[in-house]
C-alpha cells in the first residue's frame, strides 16, 4: 500500500512508490489519493489490467478505483460547518483554509461548508479561502497573513492538513479563544492545541478503520474471490473536543 504520500512526498516520489509496486506483481492496491494528474494518468492504465485497488483517506477521481474507504467529505464539511455555526457571532468571517484545488476530498469538504452556510441564509462571510498545500509552515504563513488583513475574521476552517499552522499563528497573534477553529484529525500536535482551547473542534476520520478495512476488501477479493461490490465504504464522522480527544 501507499501511505500518506500528500505531505510527505511530491507526484514524482508517488508515482516511483506505485512503480515499485507494480513491477513486484501484487494482486492489488490498497492507497492514499494524491492530487496529481499524473498520478491519475497511470492509475488510469493499471485499471485496464483489471487490479483489485481500494483508495483510503482522499478519494480519487471514482474510475480510477473500485472502492473510496472513509469519510463522506461532503457531510463531514456541512457536520464541521454546523459547529462553527455555534461557536460564532450571527455576522462573523470565516477563512477556509484547503489542501489544493485538486484535492477531491478536502474542496468536498469546504464545498459542504459553504453549502450549509448558504442553507441557513447566514450572514456569515465564508468567502476567504487561501491553499496551504497541506504543509503546517505555508498554512502558518498564509493565515498569519489573512489575519493581519481580515481584522473581522471569527473562525477558521482547516479542511486538511496543516491544522497546527493555522492554530499557532492565531496563537501567535494573541487571538487564541476568539477566532475559532474547527478542522481534522486527531494527531499530537493537533490534539495540543484542542487542549489549550485555541482548536475548538477536530473531526476523526478514523484512520485505523480505514486502513483495516481497505487491506480487508483486498483481501476477500484477492484470496476469497468476492469481487469489491462496494464504490464507497463510509467510516463515519467522530468529533472531538476538549473532553473526548
Amino acid at each position: 500500500g501507499l501511505g500518506d504520500v500528500y505531505k510527505r512526498q511530491s507526484p514524482e516520489e508517488y508515482l516511483a512508490a506505485l512503480e515499485r509496486l507494480l513491477s513486484s506483481g501484487v494482486q492489488g492496491l490498497a492507497l492514499r489519493g494524491i492530487a496529481s494528474p499524473e498520478v491519475s494518468r497511470r492509475l488510469r492504465a493499471v485499471r485496464e489490467g483489471k487490479l483489485p485497488t481500494v483508495v483510503y483517506n482522499e478519494d480519487i477521481e471514482p474510475d480510477l478505483r473500485d472502492c473510496f474507504v472513509g469519510q463522506d467529505s461532503y457531510r463531514s464539511g456541512l457536520c464541521a460547518a454546523a459547529l462553527m455555526q455555534q461557536l460564532m457571532p450571527p455576522a462573523g468571517c470565516v477563512l477556509s483554509v484547503g489542501v489544493d484545488p485538486l484535492h477531491i476530498s478536502s474542496e468536498e469538504r469546504i464545498r459542504g461548508f459553504f453549502a450549509h452556510f448558504r442553507s441557513q441564509h447566514s450572514a456569515v462571510d465564508v468567502s476567504p479561502v487561501v491553499y496551504g498545500g497541506g504543509n503546517r509552515d505555508t498554512v502558518y504563513r498564509l493565515t498569519r497573513e489573512k489575519l493581519d488583513v481580515l481584522p473581522q475574521l471569527t473562525g477558521i476552517f482547516v479542511s486538511g492538513a496543516g491544522l497546527a499552522g493555522a492554530a499557532r499563528a492565531v496563537d501567535d497573534a494573541n487571538l487564541s479563544g476568539r477566532v475559532k477553529i474547527v478542522g481534522f484529525d486527531i494527531t499530537d500536535s493537533n490534539t495540543a492545541f484542542l487542549r489549550e482551547g485555541t482548536v475548538q473542534f477536530l473531526i476523526d476520520q478514523g484512520p485505523y478503520a480505514q486502513g483495516y478495512c481497505s487491506i480487508q476488501l483486498l483481501t476477500d477479493a484477492i484470496f476469497q474471490d468476492k469481487p469489491i461490490a462496494l464504490s464507497y465504504y463510509d467510516t463515519g464522522i467522530q468529533i472531538k473536543n476538549l473532553y473526548n480527544c
